[in-house]
């Protein structure tokens, strides 16, 4: 005789099964998300140190400018004295080389044209001072000697040698010897930078 279980046993087996599975993942999702709380844990704590390390590297940084910004006022205050000791002592000279009774003049190079030349030798050529600026103190040479003078002067600045030439400068009517020297200005690499130089009269005629 063949036994048959009733309907309730079997519903009462599956709901016992779907309780099991429900739990089994139910623990399975408990156990992910402890995981991930650890997980999250740790980052955490990464982070965390990771936004201290920052925070005491900013203050590091923030010093080092505070300090670079305290050197360079006192580096710019100490530029602004140099510079006004500079143009003032720029100013004297001036003063001086334009009051004195020596004939002198100063030429950029490597073009060679005069830039500077004191009351003196403006005196001494017959000029007006701008009128002896650029090549405009050749117009106060005799003549005869021009080409002679040229060539001295541009072997001179060609090989920024020192410079010295005697000629013949018309003042009024009557030729004056001369003789013209001159010494290069050279910066730190050698190079000549200028001529800076003067014209002083001879007892003597050429």
């Amino acid at each position: 005789m063949k036994h048959e279980l009733p309907d309730w046993f079997g519903e009462a087996a599956a709901a016992v099964g779907a309780l099991i599975l429900a739990v089994t993942q139910a623990k399975r999702i408990w156990g992910w998300l402890c995981e991930f709380g650890a997980w999250w844990k740790r980052r955490s704590n990464a982070l965390a140190d990771l936004a201290q390390s920052v925070g005491k590297l900013a203050e590091s940084f923030k010093e080092i400018v505070r300090m670079t910004e305290a050197r360079f006022s006192n580096v710019e205050g100490e530029l602004r004295r140099v510079h006004t000791q500079s143009v003032i002592a720029h100013q004297q000279t001036l003063l001086m080389l334009d009051e004195s009774p020596v004939p002198m003049f100063a030429c950029k190079l490597p073009e060679g044209t005069c830039t500077w030349v004191n009351p003196a030798l403006a005196r001494l050529f017959d000029r007006e001072t701008h009128d002896c600026l650029v090549w405009g103190w050749l117009s106060a040479i005799h003549a005869d000697d021009i080409a002679r003078v040229q060539n001295d002067w541009l072997e001179a600045i060609r090989k920024g040698i020192p410079y010295r030439s005697r000629y013949r400068v018309m003042h009024g009517e009557e030729p004056l010897t001369v003789e013209a020297t001159g010494k290069p200005i050279r910066c730190d690499t050698g190079d000549a930078l200028a001529i800076i130089g003067k014209i002083l009269p001879l007892p003597i005629h050429i």
